[in-house]
């Protein structure tokens, strides 16, 4: 945690959106996942200029890795102890909503510069609930060495896996540990004409039996049901993966490595589900005003958006930074890009998403290690998930 002493200055206006002003000695608690380096220096200093710019506003930040982060948030959801603003991932903002601040009445135009995706991905029932912090995606990484030229269709994406796979290297690679495979299975899923409302009808076998042929095509590592994020990007970077699909995560280590690598859409314009992390404002705090600003602060300035991007591998979330040279940190942010403007907000499945996707991932995962049939895990894969959707 960090706590800085109190700046003793005369009371300011706040401005804009109903704002009230700045009581002296105000205190913000602030909650977030951005635990590691570089990032959480640069979360700092952000939250620094914010309080050098607001005399009077002390920004206290508690920062906890990713799983401790949710763990923390819902303890406090029991206890009713949700700080000013916790900044959680955004595929649990619906499950979140009844605990958090209603903020539909305070975003009047504010959020007609978001990109629809993301702007969706926040609003619950028609309610906005949270203000994007940090903006990504799935898109397709590939070597440009191994394949020059994008696959075009799914089927196309699968033949060019198989024919890309020699000894070590695996043609497509992926994180398949946890919920995060559900990101990148939820594509296939949707390529098949599916949803996670029929996982387990004719859409759902198909999608599991795409999943299937790359297991039998031997076009996927054996092990990467247990890889996460970093271990996919790793396996990519040492030349392992012709092919990966993954978010901007990736780029330092494919950097590093000397890579020929190209980012791009998703084959047929296939959306792909919208990642990051919300701002949300605790219901009991009594600091609604100055929370709001603080969040919107953050979004609507240019220096503390260009300064998060590089080292949070953040996208350009809104219509007036896509085309910002200062968001491209790296040339391979626009394929990145691209596809953010074309993908789907998990807010639309509803609170219980995040049951969701272990059911999908998990089905997912039994076909990739053998253990069951496409029918049977579509099959297992609905039951668990029609009563959640209803």
């Amino acid at each position: 945690m960090r706590v800085r002493a109190l700046l003793v200055v005369v009371a300011m206006a706040l401005g804009a959106c109903g704002s009230g002003p700045v009581t002296t000695g105000e205190v913000l608690t602030w909650w977030d996942s951005y635990s590691t380096e570089p990032g959480s220096a640069a979360v700092e200093t952000v939250l620094t200029r914010f309080e050098q710019q607001h005399p009077g506003v002390d920004v206290r930040r508690t920062s906890f890795g990713r799983d401790e982060l949710r763990k923390r948030v819902d303890e406090a959801v029991t206890s009713g102890g949700l700080p000013d603003v916790a900044v959680v991932d955004t595929g649990d903002v619906a499950r979140l909503a009844p605990a958090v601040v209603d903020l539909t009445a305070r975003y009047g135009g504010w959020d007609s510069k978001l990109l629809d995706p993301v702007r969706r991905g926040v609003v619950v029932d028609g309610k906005s609930y949270g203000v994007p912090v940090r903006a990504s995606t799935l898109a397709l990484v590939r070597n440009r060495e191994l394949v020059p030229e994008p696959p075009s269709t799914w089927d196309e994406l699968r033949s060019v896996a198989r024919g890309r796979t020699s000894g070590e290297r695996a043609g497509l690679c992926f994180a398949g540990a946890g919920d995060a495979l559900a990101s990148g299975f939820l594509p296939v899923l949707w390529q098949a004409g599916g949803d996670v409302r029929d996982v387990g009808g004719a859409a759902g076998v198909a999608a599991l039996s795409f999943v299937d042929g790359l297991r039998t095509d031997g076009s996927v590592p054996a092990g990467v049901a247990d890889w996460d994020d970093a271990a996919a990007a790793e396996a990519f970077s040492l030349g392992r993966c012709a092919m990966l699909l993954a978010g901007p995560e990736v780029t330092p280590s494919a950097n590093l490595a000397g890579l020929d690598w190209v980012s791009g859409p998703l084959p047929g314009g296939v959306p792909a589900p919208v990642r990051g992390e919300t701002g949300v404002i605790g219901r009991g705090s009594a600091h609604v005003d100055l929370a709001w600003r603080l969040l919107t602060w953050v979004s609507d300035t240019r220096d503390n958006s260009t300064q998060l991007g590089g080292v949070l591998y953040a996208l350009p979330d809104r219509a007036d930074t896509v085309t910002d040279l200062g968001w491209q940190w790296d040339p391979n942010v626009a394929g990145f890009a691209e596809q953010l403007r074309a993908s789907r907000p998990m807010a639309e499945y509803g609170p219980n998403y995040p049951r969701i996707a272990t059911a999908v991932a998990a089905a997912a995962r039994d076909v990739l290690e053998g253990r069951k049939a496409p029918a049977a895990a579509a099959e297992e894969a609905g039951r668990v998930v029609g009563p959640l959707t209803r």
